[in-house]
């Protein structure tokens, strides 16, 4: 959190912010996260990894999650990151058998993110 109050202000005044306003948005934003982390119980997934039936626990979610955060930095692309989860999310359920559990828009999102990669 410390790190977060520190660097982003600086980021954020360096693109044009005054500094006032970089450093209470950064630290409200931070503190909302917190509180909303620890509302949920998941605390971005490093808590819920050593629970059973913690979000990170669970194949199906944390194969595609590591995609993402693997392929932004290797593809120097944030979309292609996501959409790399998104396919591979598809592509867990459908071998896991659970199909069904694939809501239509998430369908609908990997197949434009596929669609995307086979026309770059």
């Amino acid at each position: 959190m410390a790190y977060i109050a520190a660097v982003n202000p600086a980021i954020l005044v360096e693109a044009g912010m005054p500094f006032d306003a970089a450093l209470t948005s950064t630290c409200f934003g931070a503190a909302f996260s917190l509180l909303m982390s620890d509302f949920f119980d998941t605390m971005g997934g490093v808590v819920a990894v050593g629970r059973p039936g913690g979000f990170v626990s669970r194949f199906e979610h944390a194969f595609p999650a590591f995609l993402i955060v693997a392929g932004v930095p290797f593809t120097y692309s944030i979309t292609d990151g996501i959409g790399l989860g998104f396919i591979a999310y598809v592509i867990v359920m459908v071998v896991l058998g659970r199909v069904r559990e694939v809501k239509p828009l998430m369908w609908v999102a990997s197949l434009a993110f596929l669609l995307m990669f086979i026309v770059q």
